[in-house]
């Protein structure tokens, strides 16, 4: 027979000198646990300040970043250069790429993990590979275009050139040169993943600059932002309160518990709106 200590009473003499019928208490005690614990009775208590119990938690803090690119003409440029060139959907895996890099920079799996994104268009591995041959074809566009509208944001062309300048040389040391299909496939997803990387580093710049906040609490607030679909078109929020500050720089808020799928699109728009005039 297994025994176990649950609680300790002290002499039993004592006990008994304080009331007579303290064993029979404290053994009609042991055998209600008992009997509670082959029930598999108990109370589970659950915080809901923060989104865990339920459906999985989907990020919202993105469509800040959303914003930013969009504020750049970034998407409408990809989104237009694509349906001349006949790409297909290239814009929108654009934005959550940069987005997750912006985020999860450490993450492997940020390309395939569109499920985790509020309002995130769904693509698959393959179309992932399609995506990224794109944006290394459009590479220098692309980069052209940001650093032709930095100013929208309060950066300089200057500043952006100059790390673009850097980032390239150190990617350049570290690419084999070659002919092989691979190296050249690994060419084109490096200058894609290029892409990537200074579109994320043109959004942290920005909004470091109208926060104030340095890059490591940025991608907390943004990470942290989250909705969980309680159905209905009832979302169950929870914001961290790094995201005051944003408010404030930002002049729009989504500082509630619960918001209707209406109340969220509102306030994307409003980010576009708001960032529209500042700079």
């Amino acid at each position: 027979m297994k025994q176990r200590i649950v609680a300790k009473h002290g002499r039993l003499d004592d006990l008994l000198s304080k009331d007579p019928n303290a064993l029979d208490k404290l053994r009609a005690q042991a055998a209600q646990m008992t009997d509670d614990h082959r029930a598999g009775w108990g109370v589970i208590e659950y915080d809901t300040r923060a989104p865990s119990d339920g459906e999985s938690a989907q990020n919202l803090g993105w469509l800040l970043v959303d914003a930013v690119l969009s504020r750049l003409g970034i998407i409408q440029f990809v989104a237009k250069t694509a349906i001349a060139r006949r790409l297909g959907d290239v814009a929108d895996p654009l934005k959550m790429l940069v987005a997750w890099q912006v985020i999860w920079p450490d993450s492997k799996l940020a390309a395939i993990r569109t499920d985790r994104l509020y309002d995130g268009a769904e693509f698959d591995l393959d179309q992932l590979s399609q995506v990224l041959d794109h944006i290394g074809g459009l590479s220098e566009s692309i980069q052209t275009q940001a650093a032709a509208s930095v100013s929208k944001v309060g950066l300089t062309e200057a500043e952006v050139i100059a790390h673009y300048r850097k980032v390239r040389q150190a990617r350049t040391d570290f690419l084999l040169p070659g002919s092989d299909l691979m190296v050249q496939r690994n060419f084109v997803y490096s200058e894609a993943y290029f892409v990537i990387c200074n579109l994320a580093w043109i959004v942290i710049r920005s909004l470091k600059r109208w926060t104030g906040l340095p890059s490591g609490q940025l991608r907390e607030a943004l990470r942290h932002l989250q909705g969980i679909d309680c159905g209905q078109d009832i979302w169950r929020l929870s914001r961290p309160v790094i995201w005051d500050s944003l408010d404030q720089a930002i002049g729009v808020s989504l500082n509630q518990q619960w918001a209707t799928t209406a109340q969220i699109a509102a306030w994307k728009a409003g980010l576009a709106d708001a960032l529209a005039v500042i700079n």
